[in-house]
């Protein structure tokens, strides 16, 4: 498996959605708005990562979806492990 389609520029972009959408719940973003957050940025990246490797941008947005889905169940496995937050 060819690890270049989750890199953007070598970032690893479900990382960086994550990190995006903690920043933005800091900010003030409620927290029932981080999943759609997630996969809004995991869209935007996916097209970005299509672009940077000459793909069709159909690719990059199923791609995306995945990278939004995933960072939204880090981010959900983590809230209701204890590790960052409550559960609400």
């Amino acid at each position: 498996m060819d690890v270049s389609i989750y890199l953007l520029y070598g970032v690893p972009v479900v990382g960086l959605v994550m990190a995006l959408v903690k920043i933005a719940r800091e900010v003030g973003l409620p927290t029932k708005y981080a999943p759609a957050l997630a996969i809004l940025l995991g869209l935007l990246g996916g097209v970005g990562i299509a672009y940077q490797n000459g793909n069709e941008l159909i690719s990059g947005a199923v791609i995306g979806l995945v990278i939004g889905a995933s960072a939204a169940g880090f981010y959900d496995a983590a809230k209701y492990s204890g590790v960052i937050g409550e559960a609400e």
